[in-house]
């Protein structure tokens, strides 16, 4: 049974991917559906049933079942879709990213080892390498790879799994925005330098240094699109990790 209820999930979501191509946003009546898909009525209802829960479809009453609007997955993803998403799809991304590498970093700062530290200069010093000149992708994966450490260098290995898909869209994003920089001819240098006072900041272990170093790197990322968020103003930096609760 469990088998076959996925199976309808399937179905429908084969319907949905073809009338999002076309711009429809509402399934067709039930019956007219259970028809398309030679299913009976009860069957279709539990595959849709299945798919609320998973935030796909709205099943509205005696209003019929509409698509829901929702952002593609991350592994979609690639450097030139990023050129045209919508604003405020880039500032959900560097909301993720404030919400995460601030308090991460923090965190490295407390708990950095020998051997993380020797791991973030590395991608300090390779992303100097390559940045004069840019060498595109090769920047870009020196530069998210020292994130991903940060990230690492707070000994939680939660977060760490949490972030390891996250970061592997992160490249692309990063080199997009690298792309971006050459555009608005931004230097190389002064993201170089970012990078270099974060881990200064973690190599001290300067919590507050290290957290301001993030929140001044990542503002600047948002000044570039300009976008305008909360999150640059009111996001704290010192005193206790932030308690998101």
């Amino acid at each position: 049974m469990a088998d076959s209820k996925k199976e309808t999930a399937e179905k429908i979501l084969e319907i949905i991917r073809e009338y999002k191509k076309s711009g429809i946003d509402k399934l067709p009546p039930e019956r007219t559906l259970a028809a398309e898909l030679k299913i009976s009525r009860s069957m279709l209802r539990e595959g849709l049933a299945r798919l609320e829960a998973r935030g796909t479809v709205e099943i509205r009453n005696r209003g019929g079942v509409f698509i829901r609007k929702t952002l593609p997955d991350l592994s979609e993803f690639d450097v030139e879709r990023i050129g045209i998403w919508p604003e405020e799809y880039i500032r959900y991304v560097m909301e993720i990213r404030f919400i995460v590498e601030i308090p991460a970093s923090r965190l490295a700062a407390r708990r950095r080892t020998e051997e993380d530290i020797a791991r973030m200069r590395s991608c300090v010093v390779n992303l100097a390498n390559v940045s004069f000149p840019d060498s595109g992708d090769e920047a870009s994966l020196w530069d998210a790879y020292f994130h991903s450490t940060v990230i690492d260098s707070s000994h939680n290995p939660l977060l760490s799994r949490m972030y390891e898909r996250f970061a592997a869209f992160m490249r692309n994003f990063i080199a997009f925005r690298r792309k971006r920089l050459k555009a608005l001819n931004m230097a190389s240098e002064e993201n170089v330098r970012e990078h270099e006072r974060i881990l200064d900041s973690i190599i001290r272990q300067d919590e507050d240094g290290a957290a301001e170093s993030m929140k001044e790197h990542l503002g600047k990322n948002l000044g570039m699109y300009e976008i305008e968020s909360p999150l640059l103003e009111r996001f704290p930096t010192s005193g206790s990790i932030p308690y998101f609760g």
